[in-house]
């Protein structure tokens, strides 16, 4: 490229320029050698971008000092920057607080039939369960998939249901229902005789009920097992708190402070 037209290049660019800016316009610096150019600079200052930028200053400047002038408002613009902080962090704990599975479980069997002795029975054993779930102190639903009850008589299987999945809303005491039941009618003859002697007595027959859950909200996954008991005569009739297995670490050392 010759320096001639390197020159009148760089002037239509800069008429260009010039006729595309409302404001002046001023060129600093055009260094052309007589090979050709070998730098441009060019300073575009708008007299409107410097007018608007020295009224920001001006404004910022009658701002402090108002403030200056004011000490009362130096005192509200520090206060509500310490609510504005405050409330963030608070948000942000609420947000990430770890979830906490319930700690509290107990089962009741409001219904039972088929505890004939097996030549005179005409229905299987079967058992209406309640589990109940205690979430009061956890401020969000606690959901989870249900598995498998077992019910059990001095150690003895007795009947085996499944558990539906569930969902209990935050700072109450849910009821889950559940049906066990057996395949074969009746008791067998020692665990009648066992059962009926408790009865006369009036002493406790107690079951043991086994219920087992997955993905409990706060169980970071973890399956659940609880093992209770359950009151089918006698007094009192509770409830007892079932024994937790399966929760993490962190939540079992919660759960016994």
């Amino acid at each position: 490229m010759s320096t001639e037209h390197g020159v009148c290049a760089i002037d239509n660019e800069v008429r260009s320029i010039h006729q595309s800016n409302q404001g002046p316009i001023r060129l600093l610096t055009c260094k052309i050698s007589s090979l050709g150019f070998s730098a441009l600079a060019i300073n575009l200052v708008s007299a409107d971008d410097t007018s608007m930028a020295a009224g920001l200053l001006e404004d910022d400047d009658d701002q402090w000092d108002f403030i200056e002038k004011h000490p009362w408002a130096k005192h509200m613009v520090i206060t509500i920057a310490i609510l504005f902080f405050v409330a963030s962090v608070s948000y942000l704990l609420w947000v990430d607080q770890p979830d906490f599975a319930p700690r509290e479980y107990w089962v009741k069997v409001p219904g039972v039939e088929g505890l004939e002795r097996s030549d005179d029975a005409v229905a299987a054993p079967t058992f209406n369960i309640t589990l109940r779930v205690n979430t009061e102190g956890i401020s969000r639903a606690v959901c989870g998939r249900g598995d498998r009850v077992d019910v059990a008589y001095e150690g003895v299987p007795l009947a085996h249901g499944d558990l539906p999945d569930f969902c209990v809303p935050p700072a109450t005491v849910g009821s889950i229902p559940a049906v066990a039941s057996s395949e074969g009618l009746g008791l067998p003859d020692e665990l009648y005789e066992r059962m009926e002697r408790q009865r006369r007595r009036n002493e406790r027959v107690k079951l043991a009920v086994h219920v087992r859950m997955h993905e409990i909200t706060g169980s970071r996954g973890s399956p659940l097992l609880l093992s209770c008991t359950a009151i089918l005569h006698g007094r009192p009739k509770g409830p007892f708190l079932c024994e937790v297995f399966g929760l993490p670490r962190h939540l079992e050392t919660a759960r016994g402070g």
